[in-house]
């Protein structure tokens, strides 16, 4: 749950304006999406959305993979989609080395 205390906080006295103070940092999060829309602008606004105005906001270090025309695409596509889901998920999670974690 992103929320306040939780993922962020607001530093500054009463009566000031406050500072966002991120709770997450040091943190990693990758985020996937479909869409039916084409490849394009509207992706790129989802992927600015999520790095930066939440999971960014929250200090995490974030990745947002999107992938275009879902509806339409073919059961092959899906599978590269997949792929390249386990590669972002391995690259950005490696495993915790034997006797730490």
């Amino acid at each position: 749950v992103l929320r306040p205390g939780v993922a962020y906080e607001f530093s500054g006295g009463d009566f000031e304006e406050k500072r966002r103070v991120p709770l997450l940092s040091g943190k990693t999060a990758l985020v996937i999406c479909t869409s039916d829309a084409p490849e394009g602008r509207s992706l790129q606004a989802l992927r600015t959305l999520w790095e930066e105005g939440i999971l960014g906001w929250c200090g995490l270090a974030a990745s947002c993979v999107t992938f275009a025309e879902a509806r339409r695409s073919s059961a092959s596509r899906r599978l590269h989609w997949m792929r390249q889901i386990d590669a972002r998920i391995a690259a950005a999670f490696p495993p915790a080395a034997a006797g730490t974690a």
